[in-house]
């Protein structure tokens, strides 16, 4: 009877007598060290050389730095002073129409509105007619530590028959 033949001797892997065959060799790359894997068939692609990034700043804004404010009062709100009653505009009272607008004043450290718009509006004739009340309403100006600031807040002007 023929003895089984022998294995065949192999030659020890690049990388040591213990390294395992998983169809990977690692060579190549920057200083022949990297791993490379076995292609498809035909040679890999020529890499095209990568051009420079080139990169133009941009000049930030950076905001001056806030004064450190002593004061750690909260907002008094400013308080009104006068607010007319808008006109109820004849289409509209004919329409029926009734209900809130809202408008978002701005007030100056004075107290003067310096601006208004409408935030819910109720139709174009009621909501203009409340803009006027508004910017001819009159308010103590908010403060804050004493002194008289700015401030927004919203406010509601009611049309009824």
């Amino acid at each position: 009877a023929a003895a089984p033949p022998a294995p065949a001797a192999t030659a020890p892997a690049a990388h040591g007598p213990s390294a395992a065959d998983f169809g990977l060799s690692l060579g190549g790359g920057v200083g022949g060290d990297g791993l490379s894997l076995p292609s498809s068939g035909g040679p890999a692609p020529a890499e095209k050389p990568r051009e420079p990034k080139t990169t133009h700043a941009r000049p930030r804004l950076v905001e001056p730095a806030a004064p450190l404010d002593e004061c750690a009062d909260p907002l008094v709100r400013a308080k009104a002073i006068e607010v007319p009653q808008p006109v109820f505009p004849e289409a509209a009272r004919a329409a029926g129409l009734v209900g809130k607008v809202r408008v978002e004043i701005t007030l100056d450290n004075h107290g003067v509105v310096s601006a208004a718009r409408v935030i819910q509006s109720l139709s174009p004739e009621l909501d203009e007619a409340a803009l006027e009340a508004a910017r001819r309403a009159r308010f103590e100006s908010a403060t804050r530590c004493g002194k008289a600031v700015g401030s927004t807040f919203v406010m509601s002007i009611r049309f009824d028959s």
